[in-house]
């Protein structure tokens, strides 16, 4: 199975309601992590609120990491919530375990009293707790989950080079794991911009594609100095990886792509969120 870590906002919302709740990809099992404003609540997030509600209304299992005592609140406020939802809690909460309900326990560094119990569903290991194999050994091979920090972020859009190595864990995940999981393309501490003068903007989309049983990163880039209009660079970026259409898996994100480039216009937003889509696409498809 594949686990993409998402945050609960606005990108990520529209590639969890639109990708992974409205399509068949049958290995895949979002874990959603808050994002939330001062003193605001899971259950009161819109954001949240319309994800959760398009995977249950679909079916979709999903993890959803919040704190112990939110549980209550996001059952009454969705109907079904406890069919599909498994409750993420980091190791460091455990004791916020209680009977009757699925949990995934996160690991963000090794714990030497974390223990194994019924009710884990999965144990997810982040990249700090992945080093220690003995620690990994603690706990039973089919809930294991590897999450990596994959992606190699840059400062600058402009700063990336033309393709970059992702990860190899999708051909090998089975030795040691039942799943992996990794935050697409983009990195683990991703904030967005809380605002830019397009002017200086260099717009990206960052394709995955598989070579030698790894995954790949095309990084498409135009900068102002290829022009100086904006819209235009949003117009050369697309045009640059339709070029390489051919490398990639055709999925809906790439689709995606087609249509808003014979439209001739979209925004940065939409760039990122064809490409996180294309990128989990691509995950189930090679888990097949």
């Amino acid at each position: 199975m594949y686990f993409p870590f998402l945050m609960a906002r606005g990108v990520e919302k529209n590639v969890i309601v639109n990708t992974i709740a409205n399509r068949r990809l049958e290995n895949v099992v979002p874990v959603i992590t808050p994002y939330l404003g001062l003193g605001e609540s899971l259950a009161s997030n819109t954001n949240y609120i319309a994800i959760a509600e398009a995977l249950v209304e679909n079916e979709k299992r999903f993890i959803t990491i919040c704190r112990p005592n939110e549980a209550a609140e996001l059952r009454e406020k969705i109907s079904n919530f406890d069919n599909f939802c498994i409750y993420g809690l980091y190791a460091t909460d455990i004791d916020g375990l209680s009977q009757g309900y699925n949990f995934a326990l996160i690991h963000d560094f090794p714990s030497p009293t974390t223990i194994d119990r019924d009710n884990i569903t999965y144990h997810l290991f982040l990249p700090s707790a992945l080093a220690s194999f003995s620690y990994l050994e603690k706990f039973p091979h089919y809930k294991r989950v590897a999450i990596e920090n994959a992606f190699s972020a840059q400062n600058r859009n402009a700063d990336y080079p033309f393709e970059s190595f992702f990860s190899s864990l999708f051909s090998i995940f089975r030795e040691r794991f039942v799943g992996f999981g990794d935050y697409t393309v983009q990195s683990m501490d991703f904030e967005p911009a809380s605002g830019s003068n397009m002017t200086f903007v260099s717009p990206a989309i960052h394709l995955s594609y598989v070579r030698d049983s790894s995954v790949f990163v095309r990084h498409y880039i135009t900068t102002p100095a290829e022009s100086p209009d904006f819209n235009t660079r949003v117009r050369f970026s697309m045009s640059k990886a339709l070029m390489d259409k051919n490398i990639f898996f055709y999925s809906a994100g790439i689709r995606e792509l087609e249509a808003k480039a014979a439209l001739g216009a979209t925004n940065l937003a939409k760039l990122k969120e064809i490409g996180m889509q294309h990128h989990i696409e691509l995950m189930n498809n090679l888990i097949n």
